[in-house]
């Protein structure tokens, strides 16, 4: 099992224990590894009314899968695109069932999970 590195900042739920950050795109796996992420609390309620979302991008944090926040998919596509050789910042939202919003930020390189 493979953990990230956490860096504390203001205004975070970054953990002292590491957590096991995956990101889930269509069946297929990914590990964040070798870089540093921070969690961030966003003010904002999102509002399930009136949005398609697609199930196929989701974003599992010790043993929770959220999903990720429709507007920043195709971030995700180029972060899966790029991440598998080398190293890449990233920042985006994920979604939780009651419509709390969180931000990740970090620095990375991703590996398919086998």
């Amino acid at each position: 099992m493979m953990f990230t590195k956490t860096k504390a900042g203001r205004n975070t739920l970054s953990h002292d224990a590491p957590r096991t950050l995956l990101l889930i795109a269509h069946a297929h796996v990914f590990t964040f590894i070798e870089g540093w992420n921070e969690l961030k609390e966003e003010k904002e309620i999102f509002s399930f009314s009136g949005h398609a979302f697609n199930f196929d991008y989701l974003l599992h944090v010790s043993g929770i899968n959220y999903l990720i926040h429709p507007d920043d998919v195709p971030q995700i596509i180029q972060l899966i695109q790029q991440g598998v050789s080398e190293l890449v910042q990233f920042n985006f939202r994920f979604i939780n069932r009651s419509g709390e919003i969180r931000t990740l930020v970090g620095l990375a390189r991703l590996v398919p999970r086998i």
